[in-house]
């Protein structure tokens, strides 16, 4: 796996989690309410994608040279 990129996967689950619980009450900070409220779960979706993608196709290629 690459490893930038789950780095990446991780900032963006970081970021989006900050998000959430900001738009959640827990902690306030200001981005403003479009970016507090509809960004943040977009963020984790995206982040996680990234991080399951990369997994998933390191175990397609493991399988096909374990086939061999």
């Amino acid at each position: 796996m690459d490893k930038r990129k789950v780095t990446f996967g991780l900032i963006l689950i970081v970021i989006g989690f900050l998000l959430l619980i900001r738009s959640l009450g827990i902690v306030y900070f200001d981005f403003g309410d479009f970016v507090g409220t509809l960004i943040p779960l977009g963020l984790i979706v995206v982040g996680a994608w990234l991080i399951i993608r990369k997994k998933r196709e390191q175990d397609r290629m493991t399988e096909h040279f374990n086939s061999y």
